[in-house]
């Protein structure tokens, strides 16, 4: 397990689509280092070059997961790597399907070989990537005292999502398997159960394993109420923020053109029992 210092780390999870793009958004203009390998969601893609990999996942022990847990960490604290870590993270990039293995991250790694003594190691940091969701235990064990943020956004809508890169990815892990047949209706059953199994996992897990510093961020009451929800999110991650940087955060979260889009389908095709599951979370139909 790797020591924690006097540092701030902050991990922001979802299923992909959720709206995370905001909130990390936010977290970059508080102050938070989020990583120097962003896309234009503000991924982390360095997270995603350890992580987004099933076929290693598959095969993966509970020791290489933490393995690359402490390169993440090293990327991320600015440390110097090892020749091990160097290879490591290169295979890492040239077997992940998502990544195209491009040169200028591997310039990047060539560089953590080397000393680095006037890259001063951040004391707030963090990552945002979906699907951190799907590694919370690992993340836990890995960084004790991490704050957590779970974003979970409307179940019906993200039914309906074109997202659906984790029921890909993950589906078999809940039972839920896509064989590209499917239609676009048992596309969005599929999703919906994804969305329910695996939303209740993390929150059941992030409660018991993280306890306070667990923050479940409700994505309809983000957008529609965003000074609310903003300050206690900087009040969760006990971020001091100066006012005028604080009142600009107020204008990020903003309600998106697919907001409620659910009402142009017709979600009968659901059951009962996930429509219920769907309000269970907080979520008005």
């Amino acid at each position: 397990m790797e020591l924690e210092k006097a540092e701030k780390i902050i991990a922001v999870g979802a299923l992909g689509g959720s709206g995370t793009r905001a909130v990390a958004q936010i977290l970059i203009e508080s102050g938070v280092y989020l990583g120097d390998n962003l896309n234009e969601s503000n991924d982390n893609l360095v997270f995603t070059t350890l992580f987004k990999n099933v076929e290693w996942y598959i095969g993966a022990s509970e020791a290489d997961v933490m393995r690359r847990m402490l390169i993440l960490a090293k990327y991320m604290r600015r440390e110097r790597f090892s020749i091990a870590d160097f290879r490591e993270f290169v295979r890492a990039t040239r077997t992940n399907p998502f990544l195209d293995g491009g040169f200028r991250l591997y310039f990047r790694l060539l560089r953590k070989l080397l000393p680095s003594p006037k890259r001063a190691r951040p004391s707030v940091w963090g990552w945002k990537e979906p699907n951190s969701q799907m590694f919370v235990d690992h993340i836990k064990t890995f960084f004790p005292k991490i704050r957590y943020i779970h974003v979970i956004r409307n179940g019906l809508d993200m039914a309906f999502s074109k997202n659906l890169q984790q029921l890909k990815n993950w589906g078999y892990l809940y039972d839920i398997h896509v064989d590209g047949k499917e239609t676009e209706t048992e596309l969005a059953v599929k999703q919906l159960e994804f969305w329910i199994k695996s939303s209740e996992k993390v929150i059941i897990e992030g409660k018991k394993l993280f306890n306070e510093n667990f923050y479940l961020l409700n994505h309809t009451k983000f957008c529609t109420n965003p000074v609310v929800e903003v300050e206690e999110l900087l009040e969760f991650l006990n971020l001091d923020v100066p006012k005028n940087i604080r009142e600009s955060l107020f204008k990020i979260p903003v309600v998106p053109a697919s907001f409620e889009r659910y009402k142009n389908y017709d979600i009968n095709t659901f059951s009962e029992d996930q429509i219920r599951l769907v309000k269970s979370f907080g979520f008005d139909i």
